[in-house]
């Protein structure tokens, strides 16, 4: 059976218009007044778990199936040190942090969560999270020395060692466009290996759920919906 959304339009339209705002004002701010844009942006970050959770508790309201609404009961103050707190171990782990973060934050969401009177619940192994990432970032690696050794060999392949006065040819753009696709079909692929990760552990109530997201085809989702925006 479907599932049902009822929020207004105009209520999205205008949450949107207003980041659309403050995204344009930090532009223009950052290019003209550095200084006033970092004063702006840091009461923006303070508030943005709060604008986190109202947009999760906004998203579940309007959300039904079967006629019963869905909600989120999650607190401010634990959004705080999920998505405040908690990411500011990633630069200082060099970005080894960074899946068990994103592992935390999704389960807050999930937990918080509820149908009706009955409470979603979400336990990641932790093991499983950063195989995920590990084995997405050593594909990356090796499409990026896979992109780089196109890019130089085009250059070397003229005769004439890379300079900046040597003009790139198709085998440079080649392996840019290489780079370029080899980084969205990784991240597509890790996003859909996590999302089958959370939903095969989601437990809501004595129900579970399983979740076979192949990566090609949402591969193909992406790169369609890409072209078409």
């Amino acid at each position: 059976q479907a599932f049902g959304y009822h929020a207004s339009p105009i209520a999205i339209l205008k949450g949107r218009l207003i980041a659309y705002a403050v995204v344009i004002l930090l532009a223009v701010l950052s290019e003209f007044a550095p200084l006033a844009a970092s004063v702006v942006y840091f009461p923006l970050v303070m508030v943005t778990p709060i604008i986190v959770v109202r947009a999760f508790r906004f998203r579940a309201a309007n959300s039904s199936y079967r006629g019963i609404r869905f909600a989120f009961d999650g607190l401010e103050s634990e959004a705080y040190r999920v998505f405040l707190l908690l990411p500011l171990l990633v630069p200082f782990t060099l970005g080894l942090a960074y899946p068990l973060v994103t592992k935390r934050q999704r389960e807050y969401y999930v937990g918080e969560s509820r149908f009706g009177r009955a409470q979603f619940g979400l336990e990641l192994p932790t093991g499983a999270v950063y195989r995920i990432y590990l084995l997405g970032a050593l594909a990356f690696l090796v499409l990026a020395g896979a992109a780089a050794a196109v890019m130089f060999g085009s250059l070397f392949a003229a005769g004439q060692p890379p300079s900046a006065d040597t003009p790139p040819g198709p085998g440079f753009f080649a392996g840019f466009a290489l780079l370029y696709v080899g980084f969205g079909a990784t991240a597509v692929a890790v996003r859909t290996a996590f999302e089958n990760l959370v939903w095969n552990h989601t437990q809501l109530d004595v129900h579970r759920f399983e979740s076979r997201l192949k990566a090609r085809t949402m591969l193909w989702l992406y790169s369609t919906n890409v072209l078409l925006i």
